[in-house]
């Protein structure tokens, strides 16, 4: 499952993808070479026909959950329709996340894999969000919806993030009026687009180490 992200991308050619209006106001979104859940990452959303670029956690708990630590990361695309804790997501709060890579774990023997665009653009993951409101105020929270795994990722695990091939999907994914059958077929979509798959150094493991280095090839290390 997808539990490692690189995100690392300009806030102005998300705004074009994503037909977000930006300036040179805005922050640039912060470089994460190693980025696990529970922290915070920009996401595409769109409410009541307005989209924008926010930061929320990567964990979705549900508005019915009893506490914010609830808060699962990924969601099986075969299942988030009709699971209680992603339903409402599903129907009404579709996300994209934007990222330079994720990190895989080999099932056999730990061994880690980054899996990035191989021609160093941007992939963009299918997510659903939601807002669970607390006595300490609102957590909004998102998780990566996962589908089996392209052939150059089965050999390393059988899953992997959803991903959107492009702007007319990512249109679609964030469409309110799309219909159930057409999400799901995306949601089962693994990408088109050619990638890269090498393995990395174990230090990936630690998500303290937070750099470029752990996204090196291992055998140039």
């Amino acid at each position: 499952m997808c539990a490692r992200i690189i995100q690392d991308v300009d806030i102005h050619a998300l705004g074009r993808v994503y037909r977000v209006q930006t300036d040179n106001t805005d922050p640039q979104i912060p470089i994460r070479w190693n980025g696990p859940p529970g922290e915070r990452y920009h996401v595409c959303t769109a409410e009541n026909g307005t989209r924008s670029l926010r930061r929320m956690r990567w964990g979705l708990t549900p508005a019915h959950a009893a506490r914010a630590d609830f808060a699962p990361h990924n969601a099986r695309c075969e299942t988030a329709a009709t699971k209680p804790t992603f339903r409402h997501a599903w129907k009404q709060r579709r996300a994209v996340l934007p990222v330079a890579g994720w990190y895989e774990w080999r099932k056999r023997d730990g061994t880690p894999f980054l899996i990035a665009d191989a021609a160093g653009g941007i992939l963009h993951l299918a997510a659903l969000w939601e807002r669970w409101n607390g006595r300490a105020g609102a957590v909004d929270g998102f998780a990566v919806l996962t589908t089996a795994p392209r052939p150059e990722i089965a050999p390393i695990h059988h899953r992997q993030p959803s991903v959107l091939d492009d702007p007319a999907a990512i249109d679609e994914w964030l469409d309110p009026t799309t219909a159930d059958t057409r999400l799901r077929a995306l949601a089962r979509g693994s990408g088109s687009a050619p990638v890269q798959v090498h393995e990395v150094s174990r230090a990936v493991n630690h998500c303290r180490n937070d750099d470029p280095s752990v996204a090196r090839p291992a055998a140039l290390l």
